[in-house]
């Protein structure tokens, strides 16, 4: 690992703490902005649970929640330290220059797989490879019981793991019928390990059960919920 690397992680892992405690800039009352992005991505796993694909669905609108919290920090900042065009391939936004690629790992995932890109490549085609650091947001619960040693106390939040890291513990991928680079669980649990050991961790308390009997409803947000892409 660079000390570069670890200084860009580090410093959105102290950003985004920050930034997270803070209340919502569009906001007509003075919600937290973790706050309000708990409640709409244990809704919407909710609301994709039992359904075929559910997960990866799931997983992708609690993405698209995350990337409209950082639209939020920018929003409420002189400086904008997030973008949201990169160059690399597997990032979804950039901190101060340095790209990121998200992933998610929903409460009712059965295992901890992750994958670099959920999608098959054919023979000859592009071969895809880490490019970019990693921010995890998972919301799995522990599971004392669990084979895995890190999963018996494992605490739901954020984890940011430098692109160094990642190209040493992720040795190889695993395809399978969904994609052809799949990060099995035992990787996982190593980068999730690694972001704990050195302080790049950020604790979110979650409480699916809080949320089950609820549902978002476009059309009741009617023009609230229309805004201007990149906005």
């Amino acid at each position: 690992m660079t000390e570069k690397d670890m200084a860009q992680c580090m410093g959105l892992r102290d950003y985004l703490a920050l930034e997270l405690d803070k209340p919502c800039h569009f906001s007509s009352g003075k919600e937290i902005r973790k706050h309000r992005f708990i409640k709409l991505t244990e809704i919407l796993q909710n609301m994709n649970a039992g359904k075929r694909g559910g997960g990866l669905s799931g997983g992708l609108a609690c993405e698209k929640i995350w990337v409209e919290l950082l639209k939020d920090i920018n929003a409420n900042s002189k400086i904008h330290r997030f973008s949201f065009e990169t160059r690399e391939a597997d990032a979804d936004y950039g901190y101060c220059g340095t790209p990121f690629s998200h992933k998610t790992l929903g409460f009712r995932n059965k295992n901890a797989d992750l994958a670099l890109a959920w999608s098959k490549n054919r023979p000859g085609g592009i071969v895809r490879r880490f490019e970019s650091s990693i921010v995890l947001v998972s919301f799995r619960p522990m599971n004392p019981r669990s084979r895995t040693a890190f999963w018996r106390t494992a605490e739901t939040g954020v984890y940011i793991i430098p692109l160094t890291a990642v190209l040493s513990i992720v040795r190889k991928f695993k395809p399978n019928n969904k994609t052809s680079t799949l990060i099995k669980a035992k990787y996982v649990a190593k980068l999730m390990h690694y972001s704990v050991k050195f302080g790049l961790f950020i604790k979110l308390e979650v409480n699916p059960i809080k949320w089950s009997d609820y549902e978002l409803s476009h059309w009741k947000a009617g023009d609230a919920c229309i805004v201007r892409r990149g906005n």
